[in-house]
């Protein structure tokens, strides 16, 4: 399975319409980082694989919506939890990345024959903060169109501001190989 912005759709949708029987910011913080938890376990690398150590709270520490006392504090602390949250999130090692992949695979031979780690390396500080914040200062929306305008800027940054680096052995035979090689890309 893959990224999809109908599990955050549906969640915000709900909780927009409805308020989501949240009655204070602990259990904002909570549902909001429950969500994107949710959705995030669907995330694949190159190789498909799913990420094997999300952890919710990592998403939930950062969050204080009691002292955000401006559209700009909010935005800071979800952007502050998107990169704590993806930081240091591996992926299993079951399958090689494809011959093909969207990013191209670098070095060697360029095909996988065995893979070494998958990492996240990399999280874009700031992107999260940049997509949000149009929707934030946006009025007069209804509950169903700021709940796609925010899942789909959600998943947007996670597709692209999520880096993974797999690492692993290309298929050039002994005795000179096997080489290295790796595949950079984002997260699907």
């Amino acid at each position: 399975m893959s990224l999809s912005t109908d599990k955050l759709y549906h969640e915000f949708v709900r909780w927009f319409r409805t308020g989501g029987g949240v009655r204070t910011a602990e259990q904002a913080e909570r549902r909001l980082a429950h969500a994107y938890y949710t959705y995030a376990r669907d995330a694949e690398d190159v190789s498909g694989e799913n990420p094997s150590n999300l952890i919710a709270d990592k998403f939930e520490r950062p969050l204080s919506f009691r002292r955000s006392g401006t559209r700009q504090q909010f935005a800071r602390q979800i952007d502050a939890a998107f990169v704590a949250f993806w930081t240091d999130v591996a992926f299993p090692i079951l399958a090689v990345p494809p011959t093909s992949p969207p990013c191209p695979n670098v070095g060697g031979s360029g095909e996988f024959s065995s893979e070494v780690s998958s990492q996240v390396v990399n999280v874009e500080a700031g992107a999260m903060y940049k997509a949000i914040m149009p929707i934030l200062r946006s009025s007069g929306s209804t509950a169903e169109r700021a709940a796609r305008r925010l899942a789909n800027a959600m998943d947007d940054v996670t597709k692209s501001a999520v880096t993974v680096l797999i690492t692993g052995w290309d298929t050039t035979p002994g005795p000179s190989g096997p080489y290295p090689i790796i595949n950079t890309c984002t997260v699907f």
